[in-house]
């Protein structure tokens, strides 16, 4: 950790007037859910990621077929206005 950093933040803190310190703790209260779910969606992406290498090159491949060929279908269509 930045002690610098920390101590200047603290210094910060100590001098805002006590009506912004609920603002300031949401702020921060943020910021670490904000952290935390990168965390967890990181896991989850890994989790997926490593559930594809059970699979079959054949199945994999026609997976990835399918999965374009539905992209296609759904978003490769004009739309009139």
């Amino acid at each position: 950790m930045d002690l610098k950093l920390y101590k200047s933040v603290l210094q910060k803190l100590i001098s805002l007037p006590e009506e912004y310190l609920p603002q300031v703790n949401d702020f921060l209260s943020r910021l670490g859910r904000k952290h935390s779910q990168k965390e967890e969606n990181r896991a989850s992406i890994l989790a997926l990621a490593g559930s594809w290498n059970d699979m079959l090159e054949e199945d994999f491949e026609e997976y990835l077929t399918h999965t374009k060929k539905t992209g296609d279908d759904l978003f490769g269509r004009e739309v009139e206005l």
